[in-house]
């Protein structure tokens, strides 16, 4: 457990420092406002190795609840970094409607933790599943796991929000790469446990971030200047 919580510890530290920097020499804040919030998510799960397992216990449960909603919000952040790498004015036209996007997926995900009677219940197995708010040591690291009900459980909002939607607009790059190193590598990490997905998946996501922020040729790789269906709106019709 020791060793989980030096390691989280470590990353947000990195996260925030390096967050503080970008800021202080003027950086782009669509790239260290994410790496920021990301950090904050280390700080939760250092805080919460120290209490894992003990399901009854009010500290881990708000702790349990609060990544969740550091969960539900992901997508505003992902998509912040993913508007940065393409042409600005055509990320000015978008972004109402993508935060919108965000901000449906949100709602929704809250409305799915509350438990109503009439919700149901969860598919054991499922994304953060479990009988009740815990976070618990049951891998290598952590697992969130909550009583989520079945509200419109048929659509995946978050991966819509997070994955589906800066393909469609045009940052396939900078997609590619975050999924490539975070999210599915979180997912082989944890061998396929998605309770425990969550929390690595973030933690993964600080490293990558600050690469993304600080290293300009990766930075010039990741920038789509020209998309086809976008050439309209680049061109001011």
């Amino acid at each position: 457990m020791n060793w989980l919580f030096g390691i989280d510890t470590l990353l947000a530290f990195a996260g925030f420092f390096g967050a503080f920097y970008a800021c202080y020499k003027n950086g782009p804040m669509s790239l260290w406002i994410p790496l920021a919030y990301f950090s904050l998510s280390g700080v939760l799960q250092a805080f919460s190795t120290t209490i894992a397992n003990q399901c009854n216990l009010p500290d881990n449960q708000v702790a349990t609840l609060l990544g969740y909603l550091h969960f539900s919000f992901q997508p505003f952040f992902i998509n912040a970094v993913a508007l940065h790498f393409i042409d600005k004015r055509v990320a000015g036209r978008l972004d109402l409607y993508v935060y919108t996007l965000c901000f449906t997926a949100l709602t929704i995900m809250l409305i799915q933790v509350y438990p109503f009677a009439w919700g149901g219940h969860c598919e054991a197995g499922s994304v953060m599943c479990g009988e009740q708010l815990c976070t618990v040591q049951d891998g290598w690291h952590l697992s969130w796991m909550l009583p989520i009900t079945q509200i419109h459980e048929d659509i995946p909002w978050y991966f819509i929000a997070t994955f589906i939607t800066p393909l469609i607009y045009g940052s396939w790059r900078f997609l590619l790469l975050y999924t490539l190193t975070c999210p599915l590598l979180a997912l082989l990490v944890t061998h396929n446990n998605l309770n425990e997905w969550p929390v690595v998946s973030a933690q993964l996501t600080i490293p990558f971030l600050l690469v993304m922020t600080y290293l300009g040729s990766v930075q010039n790789v990741m920038v789509t200047k020209r998309w086809v269906g976008w050439r309209s709106l680049e061109a001011g019709y």
